[in-house]
């Protein structure tokens, strides 16, 4: 496992859509999906009224997890950002975040844009490796291509 710089954090950041934005709902934690965009500093996404818009609106500190996995080969890489949420108001930054090209999956005509400085940024790759362990401990080369 190779532990992430924060410009391999924040390069991992650029190249991902969907993320989880994670605080406490109700005293209890959640994670909630989003489409977002990270512009080289922050991470940007779009919400309806809800959980995440009064997070934001309340100045709360989220976690936002973004990860890419391929089971198959036991490779991938996570990273966790946490900061302060806010919501952006100022009429220049929304024609800014407009141009990030946030993409959706609802309506989205009455959403706000939600802006999260990374504080902390933190990830991790897991790499493949010529030889894994199993499931059992004992150590396996993982299986040969062969050409057919």
């Amino acid at each position: 496992m190779e532990v992430l710089s924060r410009e391999g954090c924040e390069e991992l950041l650029s190249r991902a859509e969907i993320g989880r934005v994670v605080l406490t709902a109700q005293a209890m934690p959640t994670a909630l999906p989003v489409n977002y965009a990270f512009d080289g500093k922050d991470i940007v996404f779009r919400t309806g009224s809800g959980t995440k818009l009064a997070a934001a609106k309340n100045g709360t500190v989220v976690a936002f997890e973004v990860d890419d996995f391929e089971p198959a080969l036991r490779i991938g890489w996570s990273v966790v950002a946490t900061g302060v949420a806010t919501t952006v108001t100022d009429p220049v930054e929304l024609a800014q975040v407009e141009t990030l090209g946030i993409g959706t999956w609802v309506d989205s005509r009455e959403g706000q844009y939600i802006r999260l400085h990374p504080e902390f940024l933190t990830g991790r790759r897991i790499s493949l490796r010529h030889e894994s362990a199993s499931h059992d401990g004992h150590r396996r080369r993982p299986p040969e291509a062969t050409n057919s």
